[in-house]
C-alpha cells in the first residue's frame, strides 16, 4: 500500500475504498458507545461545565492482576470522567489492519464522534505513556474534515498562533500517521467548519490507536471517586459569570484528532 509522505516521519494512506467505509461505519455505530464529556473546567458557566460537542469512547487491550483489570494510561482532560472498556469487534478488525500498515502494536484507541459544529484545538499529543519511538494513526470515517499542521509563532502582543505548514483531506478510509518527530515540531488541529458549511456536513469519526505501555491499576474505582468530588465541587460553586473566554496562550489541554 502506497504511504505518501507529508512533513517529517508523517504520512497518509487510503486503506479502505468507499464500499468497505460504509459497511464499516454501520458496525460502527452499532457497536460504539461514544458519550460527550464535560469540557475543561476553565469553561464553567452558571455553575456547571458544559458538555464537549464531540463524543468519545476509549477501546484497549485490559490486563488482569490480583483480580482487577488495568487498562492503558492516556491521561487527557475528561478521561477522568469516562470508563475504558475492552475493543469492540469492529474497531479490533481496523486495529488490526492499522497496526500491519503503520508496524506498531496498538493497545488503546480513541473512538471519536465529531458532529459538523465540533473541531479540535491546536495541540501536541502528550507521550509519556506511549511506547518510546511512536505515533499516532489516526483512521477516518464518515464525513470529510481537514486536518491542519502548523508552526507554532507569536504575535506581536506575545499571543500564541499558527502558521499552517499542511492541510490534510481526511477522506472516509484515509489513514494519517502522526510520527513523533512531526508531533514535537508542529501542532495540529481539526479545522472548524464555517457556519453554512455545517449546514450541509455530515457527523466524522475519527479512530486513533496508540501503543500505550504504562497501564493504571483499578482505574474504574479512581475515575469514580474523581468524578463524585468534581461533582460536589461543582454543585457548590455560585459563580453566576459568563463563560469564561479561552487562554490566550495555546491550549495543550485536547488530545486526538
Amino acid at each position: 500500500m502506497t504511504q505518501n509522505k507529508l512533513l517529517l516521519d508523517s504520512w497518509t494512506a487510503q486503506l479502505y475504498d468507499e464500499k468497505q467505509c460504509d459497511e464499516l461505519l454501520a458496525q460502527l455505530e452499532q457497536q460504539s458507545a461514544v458519550e460527550h464529556r464535560p469540557n475543561n473546567p476553565r469553561t464553567m458557566k452558571n455553575g456547571k461545565i458544559p458538555l464537549r460537542k464531540w463524543a468519545v469512547e476509549e477501546q484497549a487491550t485490559g490486563k488482569t492482576e490480583d483480580g482487577k483489570v488495568s487498562f492503558p494510561d492516556y491521561p487527557y482532560p475528561g478521561f477522568q470522567y469516562g470508563k475504558v472498556v475492552e475493543w469492540r469487534p469492529i474497531v479490533k478488525k481496523m486495529r488490526d489492519r492499522v497496526d500491519a500498515l503503520t508496524k506498531q502494536s496498538s493497545t488503546f484507541a480513541n473512538v471519536k464522534k465529531y458532529p459538523p459544529d465540533a473541531s479540535m484545538d491546536w495541540h501536541q499529543d502528550k507521550t509519556s505513556t506511549w511506547k518510546k519511538d511512536t505515533g499516532v494513526a489516526i483512521l477516518s470515517l464518515g464525513f470529510t474534515r481537514q486536518l491542519q499542521i502548523g508552526r507554532k509563532a507569536q504575535t506581536a502582543k506575545g499571543n500564541d498562533k499558527f502558521d499552517v505548514v499542511a492541510t490534510v483531506d481526511m477522506l472516509p478510509g484515509m489513514v494519517f500517521f502522526l510520527g513523533p518527530e512531526t508531533n514535537k515540531t508542529y501542532f495540529h488541529r481539526v479545522k472548524p467548519l464555517a457556519k453554512g458549511q455545517q449546514a450541509r456536513a455530515g457527523c466524522r469519526w475519527s479512530l486513533q490507536f496508540r501503543e500505550i505501555v504504562v497501564y493504571g491499576a483499578a482505574r474504574a474505582e479512581q475515575e469514580s471517586k474523581k468524578r463524585k468530588q468534581e461533582e460536589v465541587a461543582t454543585d457548590g460553586d455560585d459563580d453566576d459569570d459568563d463563560e469564561q473566554p479561552p487562554s490566550k496562550k495555546a491550549r495543550l489541554s485536547d488530545d486526538d484528532a
